[in-house]
């Protein structure tokens, strides 16, 4: 559903969603080498949708990061590690919702070329 939402075509939306789920509980690396092929290969044709996925894709926010996160501070405050692993996975839905709000502006923008605002 977050790809219907973010404005992709229905034609990419299966492609779309899986770069989407991906992302989240893999990596951006590995989404964008995906996108990449997908690109290559026709799997996904439209250039708007090109847009908006290169922006909703991007941002340190994946399941590994909630480990960085909670592992990192909790160096700081053991006592609290339950509270940050508690306040990781909000911090995850919060950046994953951020990410695709980009997402959504850089398709407002997007007039179908595959440029935002200007020319190539």
């Amino acid at each position: 559903p977050f790809a219907a939402l973010l404005g992709i075509a229905r034609a990419d939306l299966a492609e779309a969603a899986k770069l989407l789920g991906e992302r989240v509980v893999l990596t951006e690396v590995v989404s964008y080498q995906d996108l990449a092929s997908m690109i290559s290969s026709g799997q996904i044709t439209g250039p708007r949708t090109v847009v908006i996925l290169s922006y909703a894709l991007c941002g340190f926010t994946h399941v590994a990061s909630i480990a960085i996160f909670v592992g990192g501070t909790a160096a700081l405050a053991p006592s609290r590690r339950d509270d940050l692993a508690r306040l990781g996975f909000r911090a995850l839905l919060a950046a994953t919702l951020a990410t695709l709000m980009t997402g959504c502006v850089a398709g407002m923008f997007s007039d179908g070329s595959g440029v935002l605002m200007g020319k190539p």
